[in-house]
This record gives C-alpha cells, sequence and structure tokens, in this order.
C-alpha cells in the first residue's frame, strides 16, 4: 500500500499544475505539483487567509458539495490578481480551470483540487467573440449581433412595456462614390461614418453595419420624437464635416429612417421593416433627410 501510495505522489508531483489537498473546512493540507512554486507556505493555513472572502466561500462550496457527491467534478473561477495574498501572478484577472475529486487522507474527508490556468484560453475566446460580435472595417457591432439585441429589447418590451426605438441610415449616392472613387476611398467614408455615430450618439445606443452602407441604431428607452431628434443631430453632423480620404477631402449625406416599436407588432422585425420604409421615403423627398413612421 506504501508502494501504491508513493508511486501516486510522484506521479502527482510531477504535473506542471499545482494541486492542492483541502480538508473539509478549506485547511491546505499539501501543495504538489511542479508547478506548486511557492505554494508550500500556504500548508496549515485555511483558505479564508489567502484569498477574499467571496471567493473563499465558493471555494468552500465546491469542496462540500464534492464530498457530498463523492465524485470528481470540473469548476471554472476567476479572481483578480490583488485578491490573492500570496504568489507572484502578474497582476490582472486570472482563470483557472478546477478538476475537483473527493479524497480520504488520514481519515480525515478532502479534496484534490487540480488548478490549470486557463487565463490565455480565455483571453482567446474573449477575443473570437468580439471579432464576431464586431464588423472588421468600422469597429462598430456586427449584423448577427444587432439582430440579436433587437430581439433581446423586443421580448423585454412584451414583459415590461419599455419602449425603444430604430434609427435606420442609407449614405446617399454611395454606389456612385464607389465608381468615382472605388473601395478604398468608399471605405474610409465607412469608417468616418461609424466614428461620427459613436460620437453624436449615446454609450447605451446600440449602433451596427448591416453591411455595404447600410448602418442601423438601437435606442433603448428613446420614442420615436427622441430618435428624430438624434437622427437629426447625425444627419447634421456628417452634412457639415468633411472627410479626409486617399482623393482628397469628401462631403457625405445620409437618409435616415426612423421606427418605435409598438404593442402591435408581432416580432423585432416589424419595427426595422417600418424604419427601412422610412429611408426609402427619405430618399424619395430629395436624401440627406429625416423621415419617421411610428
Amino acid at each position: 500500500m506504501k508502494n501504491s501510495h508513493d508511486f501516486i505522489y510522484a506521479a502527482v508531483s510531477a504535473l506542471p499544475d499545482p494541486v492542492y489537498v483541502f480538508s473539509e473546512n478549506g485547511d491546505y493540507v499539501d501543495v504538489i505539483g511542479r508547478g506548486a512554486g511557492d505554494g508550500k507556505m500556504l500548508i496549515g493555513r485555511n483558505i479564508y487567509e489567502v484569498v477574499d472572502r467571496q471567493l473563499a466561500d465558493r471555494f468552500i462550496t465546491i469542496i462540500r458539495e464534492t464530498i457530498s457527491a463523492d465524485e470528481p467534478n470540473i469548476y471554472e473561477y476567476d479572481f483578480e490578481e490583488p485578491s490573492c495574498r500570496v504568489g507572484g501572478a502578474e497582476p490582472g484577472k486570472i482563470w483557472f480551470e478546477a478538476r475537483v475529486a473527493p479524497f480520504s487522507f488520514m481519515d480525515k474527508k478532502c479534496v484534490i483540487w487540480l488548478a490549470r490556468d486557463i487565463t490565455e484560453q480565455k483571453n482567446t475566446e474573449s477575443r473570437l467573440k468580439e471579432t464576431s460580435f464586431s464588423d472588421p472595417l468600422t469597429g462598430v457591432y456586427s449584423r448577427s449581433f444587432f439582430i440579436t439585441e433587437l430581439n433581446s429589447f423586443y421580448h423585454r418590451f412584451l414583459r415590461t412595456f419599455r419602449t425603444y426605438s430604430v434609427i435606420s441610415v442609407d449614405l446617399d449616392g454611395f454606389r456612385e462614390t464607389m465608381e468615382t472613387y472605388g473601395q478604398k476611398v468608399c471605405d474610409s467614408l465607412l469608417v468616418h461614418v461609424a466614428s461620427v455615430m459613436r460620437r453624436v450618439l449615446r454609450q447605451s445606443d446600440v449602433i451596427a453595419r448591416l453591411g455595404g452602407d447600410k448602418f442601423s441604431v438601437l435606442l433603448p428607452d428613446t420614442d420615436s420624437k427622441g430618435a428624430e431628434i438624434l437622427a437629426e443631430r447625425l444627419r447634421s453632423v456628417l452634412e457639415t464635416s468633411e472627410i479626409t480620404t486617399p482623393s482628397g477631402k469628401l462631403v457625405l449625406t445620409a437618409s435616415f429612417g426612423c421606427s418605435q416599436v409598438s404593442a402591435q407588432d408581432e416580432a423585432y422585425e416589424n419595427t426595422v421593416s417600418r424604419a427601412e420604409i422610412a429611408v426609402s421615403m427619405a430618399k424619395l423627398a430629395g436624401k440627406n433627410t429625416v423621415r419617421s413612421i411610428l
């Protein structure tokens, strides 16, 4: 039995990540593994002495749930570096995956806690998520994210009757500009429009590029009148701003269509459809103007 125990201990000691042995009440019974580092200094201390109370409470819950279930489980947790008062981790949020299994040690109920640092994995996932949410050229939200938000706000409206509005934005003469100046100049124009929208609109407003020269904005807690005011402000700023492009300075205008969610709407698409019709009305009225449909 001793040889078996020594073999298991030697195998665990060779692991690259730290392995903790916790008692049922959160005492550090042992810290092993090549990644343990200065973790040996934890032995004999309680988890509440090492991490902040909120995280310690979570650890105790995991430990006791694992012992009660008498089967291994996997958990993810994170903390800001200052919350851990030992070790030499770099500042910032650190993510770990914990593989926790029940274990008897000297007639005590314990758990083995294998902690694997997954911070880089989480950061990569976050970057990929941000990429899928944003338009790569302009940096505003993507069409897919915008649709998700519209659907969410529509269902919130059904529950709470908190209103919202949508502004559809269609650049004037964009096709002709493309034919005259080419893709590079048009890309500069699109980036400029997105920059103006971020500057003029509120932080809570959801700005998206739907494709080509079409943008749309979701305005939380805003009625149609408020949407018209914001759309007019955007129209005015665009009209009066010169855009520096590889082919010189240009002036760009846009047409705007506004609509407010209605109790008669059967889906988020109804509000969007009215805003798009309003854009067409603005185009027919001579472009560079704002129209609204309730």
